[in-house]
């Protein structure tokens, strides 16, 4: 499957980053433990994530937390559960928590509201190289086409259930080996209503002084081309489409990325063309069961 290959090369670069320099270095051997790490992923489990983050109804910021069936309360307990498993079954190396907070009433948020991520962090072991931190993080929440009603349909497959399903299932698989460097896990909340919990964690981390040497953020991957990955590092800071593209960052790269967005406005469709490139509906798994979420054409 072509996200899983893409999902494998972003665990590669990670693994890469968290090594010993003499390892990091010798680009041309092929390390066991990647080898390892990359063999233990699984497509089956990242789409059964996928399904069970869809089948919440929605995670909006704003739903009610009481359910344990429906809403983001029940979508974080279930996160929070299952990198836990994936603790225990690595002896209780993956230490995980609750980082949750107090949103105060802005734009998007109408009245004071809890919101919590949901960290697993992997202490690293080298004396010197522990403080440093590597972050991969996705955002659980949800939204519907009304960013502020919390009670709609809003499975959100695409965005971000695949990107949170990813992050648990590299967390998972590198629990079990130890790393030079700390790598932190999160499936973040309120990214629908203005990347509230990232910046919460972000100020925290800022506050302690942590040494943030590199973050990989999944956004909608792998439904569509290009794949929404973003990578960042203290050497430079680029907004690649796909892992690879940051692996020898270029001066035009670095300067496009420092470009202004451009606007987000689009040119009318013309009536009776045809679309560039096929898209997935993600959504329709909660509407139509049985409808596939890894369809061999897009996936294969």
């Amino acid at each position: 499957m072509r996200a899983t290959a893409r999902l494998r090369a972003c665990l590669a670069l990670l693994c890469w980053m968290a090594a010993p320099a003499t390892q990091a270095a010798d680009s041309a051997t092929r390390s066991p433990q990647v080898e390892a790490i990359i063999a233990a992923i699984s497509p089956q489990r990242i789409e059964a994530r996928v399904r069970k983050l869809a089948s919440f109804h929605t995670r909006h910021t704003l739903s009610k937390t009481v359910s344990e069936t429906r809403g983001i309360g029940a979508a974080r307990r279930w996160i929070k559960a299952e990198f836990e498993a994936c603790s225990k079954a690595a002896g209780g190396r993956l230490q995980v928590a609750f980082d949750a907070f107090t949103q105060a009433p802005e734009r998007r948020v109408p009245q004071p509201v809890e919101i919590v991520n949901v960290v697993a962090t992997l202490p690293g072991t080298q004396a010197g190289a522990q403080e440093r931190h590597y972050v991969v993080s996705g955002h659980y929440d949800s939204r519907a086409s009304d960013v502020m009603d919390a009670e709609a349909r809003a499975p959100g497959a695409n965005d971000d259930a695949s990107g949170v399903a990813a992050v648990m299932e590299i967390a998972c698989a590198m629990a079990a080996h130890r790393f030079d460097a700390t790598l932190v896990f999160m499936a973040v909340a309120g990214e629908e209503q203005g990347l509230l919990g990232a910046a919460h964690w972000a100020e925290q981390a800022k506050a302690q002084r942590l040494d943030i040497a590199g973050m990989i953020t999944n956004d909608i991957i792998g439904s569509s081309l290009p794949m929404t990955v973003r990578v960042t590092t203290v050497r430079y800071a680029c907004l690649p489409t796909a892992c690879r593209h940051c692996w020898q960052p270029s001066e035009a790269r670095m300067a496009q990325a420092r470009r202004p967005r451009a606007s987000k406005s689009r040119p009318s469709p013309v009536r009776g063309a045809k679309p560039t490139r096929p898209r997935i509906n993600w959504g329709a798994i909660s509407r139509k069961p049985g409808s596939a979420i890894f369809p061999a054409s897009r996936w294969t």
